[in-house]
């Protein structure tokens, strides 16, 4: 019995206990992830948008690159500007800033692209589009109201870690958060994301619209 209790004395005081650095983020961080069984990722990069109000283009810039539908010399404010133009962006000052649904939607079908939208998304829906290698663009509460695209998601939850779900967007505003951040992606405990996919500020002025998604593929193969 002493050898025994000698043993694990020994085992005990050589056991080097893993615990977890504490940490104040909810989200697992995009350059630290690894493939597994429960990530998945499209590497979709985050054009980072020139002005408060031109979300919407940026992140539809970030979209059509991922497909090869626009240059990387065509990532320009330029281009940002022009697409907010033809599909009627309203700046800050306007009677409605911002780009909505059908603006974004018109604009993607005249543009090439079979589109569905909807409202009421759930994380469920974006993690089936994005297991068919399909980015979804999202509108939620972030600034009061910001169009992201939904590049991956970390089903966290469902590993042996039992940790919490990470979602990760192409964030066309993610310089202002983080200079340091050259895919411009932003990670998001999914969760908190799923009960703040909302707006109430510019989609519906003063009523709220929830889970706002857009689902925009090529009508037509690359030549």
């Amino acid at each position: 019995m002493f050898g025994l209790l000698f043993c694990l004395a020994v085992l005990a005081a050589n056991a080097t206990a893993v615990i977890a650095s504490p940490s104040s983020v909810s989200a697992a961080n995009y350059y630290e992830m690894t493939a597994n069984p429960w990530y998945v990722s499209l590497g979709v990069k985050g054009y980072q948008q020139t002005t408060d109000y031109t979300c919407g283009p940026a992140a539809v810039m970030s979209l059509l690159h991922w497909y090869g539908r626009l240059d990387a010399s065509e990532l320009n404010a330029a281009t940002e500007l022009r697409i907010a133009r033809e599909m009627g962006t309203g700046d800050l000052q306007s009677r409605r800033p911002g780009t909505s649904v059908a603006q974004m939607t018109n604009w993607l079908e005249r543009n090439g692209f079979r589109v569905a939208s909807g409202e009421d998304g759930t994380l469920e829906l974006l993690q089936k589009f994005l297991k068919k290698k399909i980015p979804v663009l999202v509108e939620w509460i972030d600034w009061g109201g910001h169009w992201v695209v939904a590049t991956g998601y970390h089903a966290a939850y469902e590993s042996p870690t039992r940790g919490p779900d990470t979602i990760f967007f192409a964030d066309p505003a993610s310089h202002w958060a983080n200079p340091d951040n050259p895919d411009g992606i932003s990670s998001f405990n999914a969760w908190r994301f799923r009960d703040m996919w909302l707006d109430v500020q510019y989609l519906n002025p003063g009523h709220v619209t929830r889970r706002v998604y857009i689902i925009a593929v090529p009508a037509k193969p690359r030549q």
